[in-house]
């Protein structure tokens, strides 16, 4: 019994351990979202451009829920379609804002960077050159 006990107490004790260690979802999904309202904000977005952005990280959300939960896909294949989710979603920014608002999110996404180091997230220049 006494046995018994100890083995349940350690037991406890392993598996408390290992939910303290996990990540909290929801915190890092706010602090994205709040560096992501900054970053809009310091873009001077327009009502329009608020808008469009919003329905298509919506419509971003919503795809990339869809794969994630699809059973019928390899982790590869997932890997894959949430590659190419990112760079439409790339795109489909990139289509919405200015040149020159490009510029200032590449400067405040290097200055991000500059804290917390990932890949390249550069916005492809859909703009076509004005034939002057």
């Amino acid at each position: 019994m006494k046995r018994l006990l100890i083995v349940c107490a350690a037991l406890v004790l392993g598996v408390s351990a290992s939910f303290a260690q996990t990540p909290d979802s929801t915190t890092h999904k706010y602090h994205k979202g709040k560096h992501q309202h900054e970053m809009y904000k310091q873009l001077n977005l327009t009502a329009d451009q608020k808008s469009k952005l919003k329905e298509y990280g919506k419509s971003a959300k919503e795809q990339h829920d869809k794969i994630v939960n699809d059973q019928s896909l390899t982790q590869e294949q997932k890997s894959a379609q949430l590659k190419q989710l990112r760079e439409d979603r790339k795109k489909q920014m990139a289509s919405v804002l200015t040149d020159e608002q490009k510029q200032k999110m590449k400067s405040l996404r290097s200055q991000n960077r500059r804290n917390s180091p990932h890949k390249s997230t550069d916005l492809p220049n859909t703009n076509k050159p004005s034939d002057s």
